[in-house]
């Protein structure tokens, strides 16, 4: 079965960053926002997609521009209340993860697979988490924009063998009611 274009960009995008070699993360990019984190893998990169929108073409087979909004979440373990370190280590982190994110060269029509056609920085948010230990939060939300052909040539087309029995009225088969409306309209 053919995985879906956001996993392929999710992949992309973790390699990007990885790419970047953000020291102070100690490889702790992952995948799922569903993954609980404890204070002791933090600091630490979360990317997930948070929406997508679709504008299909009229054409068969069918394309569709797509819009996803992928997020990077940034968290970082607050270990002075007093102190801006937090601060600074999650705007330093984010400058990395912008720039990993914002360069095209990982963005390569030429590279197989890569669906990705544009990527803009959207918004950015923070916010502190008070739960076990105080956490800072950034989320970085980016606008990747790809085109993707429902039914390529290694996708089946679920049409290709499609039939269909047209009955016109009074259960006419469709041929017959074919000449019952060419007759109609030549008189």
């Amino acid at each position: 079965m053919e995985a879906h274009p956001r996993t392929a960009i999710r992949e992309l995008v973790k390699a990007a960053l990885v790419a970047q070699d953000i020291q102070i993360l100690g490889g702790r990019i992952f995948t799922s926002r569903a993954r609980a984190l404890n204070e002791n893998e933090l600091p630490a990169l979360m990317i997930f997609f948070v929406g997508e929108q679709n504008k299909g073409e009229d054409t068969f087979p069918p394309v569709y521009a797509r819009t996803l909004h992928l997020v990077i979440e940034i968290l970082v373990r607050v270990e002075d209340r007093d102190s801006e370190a937090g601060e600074v280590t999650s705007d330093e982190i984010s400058r990395q993860v912008e720039r990993a994110l914002l360069t095209q060269n990982y963005i390569d029509d030429e590279l197989e697979g890569n669906p990705i056609s544009k990527v803009f920085l959207e918004e950015t948010a923070m916010d502190l988490d008070k739960a076990e230990f105080l956490t800072l939060s950034q989320k970085l939300t980016f606008t990747i924009r790809y085109n993707e052909e429902i039914f390529n040539n290694e996708a089946p087309n679920p049409f290709a063998s499609f039939t269909a029995d047209i009955v016109g009225p009074a259960g006419l088969p469709n041929k017959d009611y074919k000449i019952q409306i060419e007759e109609d309209l030549e008189q």
